[in-house]
């Protein structure tokens, strides 16, 4: 009997990654400069001991397949590494290509392209699929268009549109769905704070609540999904609506699923307002969750047109920031994250910070 993988239900896909039995692991945050088409990639150790922390030594590695890209995106599935789309740096076309590191292999493959050109798209991992979502396209367009990667078959497949086209919007997956918000419909429009939910099951795209918004209008910002029921959003630039100019975003949200619109004394309100401004507004900065702190590095102050060159963490059960350390001398204005995890045995990225850890004064 012929076995198609192309068959697997997607509940069941997740179940496929490739097993690391037998491999010492250690976790990495890779930083990605999207800016300026150099093939440097940064990258931060995850302290073994203390997984919800990074160590304050940034790496650097050569990865030759961005060389002269911009705009493009990393997701990591099943441990691999994918570097989607993007704009070519010299001559401004935008790319389709698809590039795949496996750590376990030390070995990059060329994956099938994307059915459409962009950049400024959003992308997530979900349930053994890969998911691109909107952006822009050739001749300034901004599109709707949301395409489905299968690994098993190396295959790309148009599934349900986006709302509205998007571009420079946030995603984020959580309890099975994928949320998109924010983001731009037109190159020359303002931003918006629409919050949608897909359902990949039923392949349907819908407001996560009927009729509720995000209580801010985003772009270029932040979504982290944690838990089974949390989404919070950090970051991005806004509009000012009294001076009519653009403005950097402070505010920090968080959506709960389950929770009541009305706010009222005693219930879960569906979005928590109650948390600090960011210490260093920003846009097009890179976001992760480890353990209970979502860390940002980089980005753009839109406000003051400079870079930002501190890491920053917000604690989520004691809802503080704090400066965690500087980022040495490199492009940070428009950078993207993932998190991966290397063999020991691979000896082109440096595992020696973990037997330094205890030496940081800064912890």
């Amino acid at each position: 009997m012929d076995f198609n993988m192309a068959d697997i239900p997607l509940s069941s896909r997740s179940r496929l990654a490739a097993p690391s039995a037998g491999l010492e692991m250690f976790e990495f945050l890779f930083v990605f400069d999207r800016a300026t088409g150099s093939p440097k990639v940064h990258y931060f150790m995850i302290d073994p001991m203390v997984p919800s922390r990074l160590f304050p030594k940034m790496n650097t590695i050569n990865f030759k397949k961005i060389k002269d890209l911009v705009g493009y995106r990393p997701v990591v599935l099943s441990n691999c590494l994918y570097l989607i789309g993007g704009k070519d740096w010299n001559h401004g076309n935008f790319m389709a290509g698809v590039w795949k590191f496996d750590p376990r292999l030390n070995q990059w493959s060329e994956a099938k392209p994307l059915k459409l050109a962009r950049c400024r798209f959003a992308v997530e991992a979900l349930d053994g699929f890969i998911y691109v979502m909107g952006g822009e396209t050739k001749n300034q367009q901004v599109t709707d268009s949301v395409e489905r990667y299968d690994p098993l078959a190396d295959r790309w497949t148009e599934v349900a549109p986006l709302p509205r086209a998007r571009a420079d919007h946030a995603s984020c997956t959580l309890s099975g769905r994928i949320y998109v918000s924010g983001g731009i419909s037109n190159l020359k429009h303002q931003c918006s704070n629409v919050f949608w939910s897909y359902d990949p099951i039923d392949d349907v795209w819908s407001e996560a609540v009927d009729g509720m918004m995000m209580p801010y209008e985003r772009e270029k910002h932040n979504m982290i999904g944690v838990g089974t029921s949390k989404i919070f959003v950090l970051a991005g630039r806004g509009f000012d609506q009294e001076t009519f100019s653009e403005k950097d975003e402070s505010e920090v949200a968080h959506f709960n699923i389950g929770g009541h619109p009305g706010n009222l004394p005693g219930l879960k309100p569906l979005w928590d307002l109650d948390h600090p401004s960011m210490i260093h507004p920003h846009s097009n900065g890179a976001a992760v969750l480890l353990g209970r702190n979502i860390w940002v590095i980089g980005g753009l102050s839109y406000t003051k047109g400079t870079s930002i060159r501190v890491v920053t963490y917000y604690d989520i059960k004691r809802r503080r920031w704090r400066d965690a350390f500087p980022l040495p001398e490199g492009s940070f204005t428009n950078v993207d994250c993932a998190l991966l995890s290397i063999p020991a045995s691979n000896r082109d990225f440096c595992s020696m910070d973990r037997f330094l850890y205890d030496r940081w004064i800064l912890w």
